[in-house]
């Protein structure tokens, strides 16, 4: 509870106050009861002053007085000038008690006049305060209850025009749903004989061309890796050009895709790539799998994890991206897969070191480690069958909605990136304090 607490002046200008007992937020005092100023303090030092220094000159004339007297004749010329040292005293006692009640009535009427007009200014400000505040609060609630109004408003409106049109739409989805089973059913058969003849036909075709298909094979998969890749700085594809020993049969693979490593800085070899092509073949008929021996020896020789197959030839078997499963971590795709392959590859490693630099512990590394790798394998395997899949359902049935082998392989594409795009997110998502969580427990 706020309560009245006593105050002093500390000076005589009356702009300073001293606490005279233990205050609070809330307390207060009056200014009215220091109007009434007790001068006794002033007219005791006053008193006490002048006594100091008439004492201190009287001790000091009356040793001389001694002196002079015990010399001279002048004690009566001493006599009358401690006399009028007493009146001049008398006089200066009265001159100052007369300046003391002077400022004291000034002080009094400062004091009440700055007091008045404070209580004046203070309750003017007050006022204007509070119907401000009124009328920024009126404004306010009538702002709000007519937003509130439009809201609603809007919101039955929306809600009318989604419901119309919810219906239109459904009414049409369901017409051209049923429409496009109809033509899928009557042209089935006769468009897929058409796509696997244009199909056939198109690599037979490609097949004829050494130049396209057989010199230009390499110059491709690099245009299209700069293409989807040019502009990382963390990721390469390097031509091999030459072995790493001199056995006689030494051979060498055509690419190496590289990563760069956060922690060393050093560009890793990741994958061996090798290029085939139809019109590349010294024996009419050769298949992919007459390449897989070569290819695995490379990818050791090169000490990367994984070996991939770039491959024209079979041209009448349907290849998108594939494992093999005469081989560890080798994998064969068309052309055009190629970048989605890499793609995985430089994801999983980005994740795969990013989970080693952040786990200090040991134990807990080998831990996570394991699990990574065990996910890593997972996401291949389901990443690779999915878009295989994927690809052979488009490339069997898409002819109900492509009119030729260009427009299907963009098809294929199309959905080859958007799962990788999936399975990147997945990788990305592969938290490291969930794993933590999940080893402690």
């Amino acid at each position: 509870m706020a309560k009245k607490v006593r105050v002093a002046a500390l000076s005589l200008d009356g702009y300073e106050f001293e606490l005279q007992e233990d205050a609070s937020k809330g307390d207060w005092f009056s200014i009215k009861d220091l109007l009434e100023f007790d001068t006794s303090k002033i007219e005791t030092e006053i008193t006490n002053l002048l006594e100091n220094r008439y004492r201190k000159k009287l001790e000091q004339d009356k040793k001389h007085w001694e002196n002079e007297f015990r010399s001279s004749d002048h004690y009566v010329q001493l006599k009358e000038a401690v006399d009028k040292l007493k009146l001049e005293n008398e006089n200066l006692e009265k001159s100052l008690q007369e300046k003391i009640e002077q400022k004291e009535k000034l002080l009094h009427e400062e004091y009440k006049h700055q007091l008045q007009n404070y209580k004046q200014e203070h309750e003017y400000k007050l006022e204007n305060i509070k119907q401000e505040y009124k009328h920024k609060n009126d404004q306010l609630n009538n702002e709000r209850e007519n937003l509130k109004k439009d809201h609603e408003y809007q919101k039955t409106i929306l809600q009318q025009e989604f419901e119309k049109k919810e219906v239109t739409l459904t009414a049409q989805v369901e017409q051209e749903i049923t429409k496009f089973k109809s033509k899928i059913e009557q042209d089935k058969f006769k468009e897929i004989e058409e796509f696997k003849k244009s199909y056939t036909e198109k690599y037979k075709t490609l097949n004829t061309n050494v130049k396209l298909l057989g010199e230009d094979l390499e110059r491709r998969i690099k245009e299209s890796f700069e293409e989807s890749f040019g502009l990382l700085e963390d990721c390469r594809l390097v031509k091999q050009t030459t072995s790493h020993n001199s056995d006689e049969d030494d051979t060498r693979a055509d690419f190496i895709f590289e990563i760069k490593s956060q922690k060393s800085n050093n560009f890793i070899p990741v994958v061996t790539i090798e290029a085939k092509t139809q019109s590349n073949l010294t024996v009419a008929g050769k298949k992919n799998s007459a390449h897989f021996n070569k290819l695995e020896k490379d990818a050791q020789k090169n000490q990367t994890q994984y070996a991939l197959l770039v491959t024209e030839l079979e041209p009448e078997e349907i290849i998108s991206l594939q494992m093999v499963k005469e081989k560890n971590n080798m994998f064969m795709c068309r052309p055009d897969f190629t970048n989605t392959f890499l793609g995985l590859m430089r994801h999983l490693f980005k994740k795969n070191e990013e989970l080693k630099l952040n786990i200090p512990d040991f134990a807990k590394k080998e831990d996570i480690q394991s699990r990574f790798e065990k996910m890593k394998t997972e996401i291949l395997n389901n990443s690779v069958k999915n878009i295989r899949t994927k690809t052979e359902d488009i490339l069997k049935h898409a002819e109900s909605i492509k009119k030729d082998a260009n427009k299907i392989s963009e098809s294929a594409r199309i959905v080859s990136e958007t799962h990788l795009e999936t399975v990147v997110n997945k990788i990305e998502g592969f938290k490291l304090n969930s794993l933590l969580k999940a080893v402690e427990d």
